[in-house]
């Protein structure tokens, strides 16, 4: 089984939800791919990968300002 996870950000930070969500996920066991969508998702990334998010797909575009 695999799990895509959508991460949020805020202020260049994953939010406390996204922990949340992934730490869910974890217990279930399962290949774990971990989507940041943000204007600059890099450092939202890596703390999520240090965290055990499994593969992370960082997406960064200026217009993610606002999401």
């Amino acid at each position: 089984m695999k799990i895509l996870a959508i991460a949020l950000q805020k202020n260049g930070k994953p939010t406390a939800a996204s922990f949340e969500v992934l730490t869910a996920a974890q217990s279930v066991g399962a290949e774990l791919l971990t989507a940041v969508l943000a204007e600059d998702a890099f450092s939202g990334a890596a703390e999520l990968a240090s965290r055990g998010a499994g593969t992370v797909l960082a997406i960064s575009n200026p217009i993610l300002k606002f999401v």
